[in-house]
């Protein structure tokens, strides 16, 4: 009778074991959605800006001027290229020639274009440049009134100019503000020592026009 009921009760656990193992393992999985959109994952291509302001360039690689200016022998044609950085944002050229007579007269011109502005518009860029330079020539006048004159304002170039003298190395410059665009013009006369204040003050002002000149043929190019 024992070994009877035994028998009985293993036959059901083993019966229900199976059912209870078959209920765990079997679980069919979900079905797989396929009426979802798709997505599309391609990278949003981000803007480029775009150049502004008046001035995009030079017509060439270096201005040209375009005809010798009275003593000033040797100064006239195309300029040499000293530095040419063209980028998106700006261009930088930096231009030079060179006197017939023992390598002076000697002038340089530099053109700064700017083309793209962040915190501020191109023009306001290059107003900024113009008249931080006009700030520190005239300090410079200040400390050192024999080397360096006053800025004198000029009309008729560009938005604003200004030239200064500088006879302790036999000099002048001009920088002009044309919208976004400034220019540097760089004057040097022949040196020597016998040279008194007076003298290579007299000998630079007589080459006011000239400069004035050249540097309306710098801006001329201006594109």
């Amino acid at each position: 009778m024992v070994l009877r009921r035994i028998a009985r009760h293993c036959t059901l656990a083993i019966t229900i074991i199976p059912l209870l193992v078959s209920g765990c393992t079997f679980d069919p999985p979900a079905p797989t959605r396929t009426d979802l959109p798709s997505v599309d994952r391609t990278p949003t291509p981000t803007p480029t800006p775009t150049p502004t302001g008046r001035w995009q360039g030079l017509d060439t690689k270096c201005p040209t001027i375009d005809e010798e200016l009275p003593g000033l022998p040797g100064i006239a044609g195309p300029g040499v290229a000293d530095t040419y950085l063209n980028h998106r944002s700006s261009l930088l050229a930096s231009c030079s020639w060179e006197g017939s007579s023992a390598h002076k007269p000697f002038l340089i011109s530099t053109v700064m274009v700017y083309r793209l502005g962040v915190s501020a518009t191109v023009d306001q860029l290059a107003a900024k440049s113009f008249h931080k330079t006009r700030q520190d020539a005239q300090e410079r006048a200040f400390k050192a009134p024999d080397r360096d004159t006053r800025p004198e304002d000029l009309t008729g170039l560009g938005d604003e100019a200004f030239l200064t003298f500088h006879p302790g190395d036999m000099s002048m410059r001009l920088k002009v503000l044309s919208a976004n665009a400034t220019i540097s013009m760089t004057l040097w006369l022949k040196d020597r020592l016998e040279y008194d204040q007076k003298h290579r003050l007299e000998l630079l002002h007589a080459q006011r026009s000239n400069i004035i000149a050249a540097t309306q043929d710098v801006l001329d190019d201006l594109r």
